[in-house]
């Protein structure tokens, strides 16, 4: 199971306003907190920092430079959505976080005929390990990119689907291999078992079930009624 959080900075002039200045001044906010999501996510204190940025790593990159991306942002010069941010917090661990991002972004983008363009940083400062996604508000080729709930539901089938080729198999056949030890180590228990309570009866230690039902009824006659 995988959870999906989706949200975006966008421009927000003040209701009612629309000059010129209005829209630029509420760009160079939206532009702003879109560069301190960013170094938020490569920055934020955890024992996974250790006195250094995380890296950012892209379909292609396992280590991004964070300038390019923050030069793309700060040369935003729209008025709708500046970022768009996801969180892909899977419920195991992958053993490869990156490869893990990059198969469900890339199937989503396959699915909704885009060429996203994105950075992520994996976040291990939790209990809950995490990755976070920033995506651009327009593919390579110029078209506009929107999530909605149906594609949270798409990465969720994509994250479980990845999970299950590289890691859940895994699981379950250690689980079926505990298992068949456990049974084994049962039958092994009732074998030991048995054998000790047939050498019990053979050194007169125990009687066998049948002299104990013999034996039970003549202590303990039936009563007439």
């Amino acid at each position: 199971m995988i959870v999906i959080r989706h949200s975006f900075i966008s421009v927000k002039p003040p209701k009612g306003v629309r000059t010129g200045a209005a829209i630029k001044a509420a760009r160079s906010l939206a532009i702003g907190a879109a560069i301190g999501h960013i170094k938020y996510i490569q920055h934020r204190a955890g024992k996974d920092k250790e006195d250094k940025r995380r890296d950012l790593f892209t379909n292609r990159e396992d280590s991004a430079d964070p300038k390019v991306l923050r030069e793309i942002v700060t040369d935003y010069n729209g008025r709708s959505v500046v970022v768009h941010k996801l969180t892909l917090a899977p419920e195991v661990r992958p053993n490869n976080p990156e490869e893990f991002t990059r198969a469900v972004m890339s199937q989503l983008g396959d699915e909704k005929g885009l060429n996203l363009q994105w950075w992520a940083v994996v976040h291990r400062n939790t209990e809950h390990h995490h990755i976070h996604v920033v995506v651009l508000p327009k593919d390579t080729d110029g078209r506009q990119v929107r999530f909605d709930k149906s594609d949270y539901q798409l990465m969720k089938e994509y994250g479980d689907d990845y999970l299950e080729r590289t890691q859940y198999a895994d699981c379950r056949s250690a689980e079926l291999q505990r298992e068949y030890k456990r049974k084994e180590q049962q039958k092994q228990r009732q074998k030991d078992f048995e054998k000790q309570r047939q050498e019990r009866i053979m050194n007169g230690e125990e009687l066998p079930w049948l002299h104990k039902k013999i034996v039970r009824e003549q202590l303990q006659p039936y009563s007439n009624g």
